[in-house]
């Protein structure tokens, strides 16, 4: 077997303000600074857009800013907090694409129901989940013979908590 590494150094790199030193990606969202300017490793809060920044300080930190050596433009934020995300598909139609035109890439709330299949058209509803998220993913198809039968993609990523209500439940 090739030896992959016979030598190491003695001395660890340094780290640098705004350095991703867990290397996990997953938390990382992207904001708009509303004002200023803004270093990295530096604390960013809630703007007064859903996708703003400021550096002022208030109750509602979104994290730190993340440095990208040689990667100029938007500075990412790594969240504080719960992060989640729901994908799913189903049968789409024409008659629904301006709600998807207006829902994608704006935060908001969502209503997410589960159904059970259960070989009827509607199926049998388990609950529901609801939770302010962001659509980031629509996928669609349609058959090439008209404006039905077609296919629907998305991804909603969310912020904070995501609460599940079961069906029937008071």
């Amino acid at each position: 077997m090739a030896v992959l590494q016979s030598s190491f150094g003695e001395d660890l790199q340094v780290g640098y303000p705004g350095m991703e030193a867990d290397g996990e990606l997953s938390n990382i969202i992207t904001r708009t600074l509303e004002t200023g300017t803004v270093g990295f490793g530096k604390a960013v809060y809630q703007g007064t857009n859903d996708r703003g920044a400021v550096t002022t300080p208030s109750a509602n930190l979104l994290g730190f800013t993340i440095a990208k050596p040689n990667r100029p433009g938007n500075r990412k934020i790594r969240n504080n907090g719960q992060s989640w995300n729901i994908s799913g598909s189903g049968e789409d139609n024409v008659d629904i694409e301006a709600t998807y035109s207006t829902a994608f890439g704006i935060k908001k709330q969502y209503d997410v129901e589960l159904y059970k299949d259960d070989d009827t058209d509607g199926g049998e509803l388990l609950g529901t989940y609801s939770g302010t998220a962001m659509m980031t993913t629509r996928n669609q198809s349609f058959a090439t013979g008209g404006d039905t039968g077609g296919g629907a993609e998305i991804t909603l990523e969310g912020e904070g908590e995501l609460v599940w209500a079961a069906a029937g439940a008071a």
